[in-house]
């Protein structure tokens, strides 16, 4: 049960879950384990960047934060090249 309760918090569904349990092939675990490795370090990524985001609102000292060089580089970064006011 502890198992279950450890890999659901590291992001692994149930089903998932269930099919690493029922093997015992190394082969097939790291086929189930990769791509779930490779969400996790997305996911990650995303975290840090909001992390970085937040933070930089936090440490700048311009009374208008959206005025700030750094902020708004940071805004820029976490824009999707589609939404970017450059891109046009």
């Amino acid at each position: 049960m502890a198992t279950i309760l450890i890999l659901k918090k590291a992001g692994l569904g149930l089903n998932t879950i269930r099919i690493l349990s029922a093997t015992v092939d190394r082969a097939t675990r790291h086929e189930i384990l990769h791509p779930a490795a490779e969400e996790l370090r997305l996911r990650i990524a995303a975290a840090q960047a909001s992390l970085a985001l937040i933070e930089g609102g936090l440490n700048c000292e311009h009374e208008d934060v959206t005025q700030c060089p750094n902020y708004r580089r940071l805004i820029a970064e976490r824009l999707t090249p589609e939404v970017r006011p450059d891109s046009q």
